[in-house]
């Protein structure tokens, strides 16, 4: 009877790890899609441009989304569809971002700004619709603005391992 325990016992403990090393989400399981454009002035009117993205989660997690493009800043962000309680990032997520826009040349290397801000996603999966509004910076000669991009960052761990990941989604910039 010991040994049939001792057995049971192993096979659940191999199996709960095995799947504890599963990623709960991936890459697939978000779809972003947006634009970018003047904005018209009928909200944020001192904010220049607006982005608009239609988030779709197809799984739980616990998600950052970092906007991005060149020379943009004074960041406001807005949505009926959630509440986002702050603009920010922690060191990890910010860290991956950065990596992911140099990596795919979104970010110069020589960018002495590197500070991204970004907000979390709802946990549940879902559709989600926000706009986020930016003003230029004053001393930027050339803004990049066919160049804006979003990246979604997603942070898990299991075990003392880490199963993060981050996905970067063009966005289309309308005249």
């Amino acid at each position: 009877m010991k040994k049939i325990l001792v057995i049971a016992c192993a096979i659940i403990l191999v199996v709960v790890i095995v799947f504890s090393f599963v990623i709960s989400s991936s890459e697939r399981d978000i779809e972003i899609t947006g634009e970018i454009r003047h904005n018209n002035g009928n909200e944020l009117p001192k904010k220049e441009y607006v982005m608009e993205l239609e988030i779709t989660k197809f799984d739980d997690g616990n998600d950052i989304l970092f906007p991005y493009a060149e020379s943009l800043g004074g960041m406001v962000v807005l949505s009926d569809d959630f509440t986002i309680p702050s603009l920010g990032s922690d060191g990890k997520s910010e860290k991956m971002a950065i990596n992911k826009l140099l990596s795919s040349q979104y970010m110069d290397v020589s960018n002495n700004k590197r500070n991204l801000y970004g907000f979390n996603i709802p946990y549940k999966a879902g559709k989600y619709k926000c706009k986020i509004y930016f003003e230029s910076d004053d001393n930027s000669e050339l803004i990049a603005i066919d160049k804006a991009c979003a990246v979604y960052v997603h942070t898990e761990k299991k075990f003392f391992k880490d199963l993060s990941w981050s996905k970067l989604i063009p966005i289309s910039y309308i005249k």
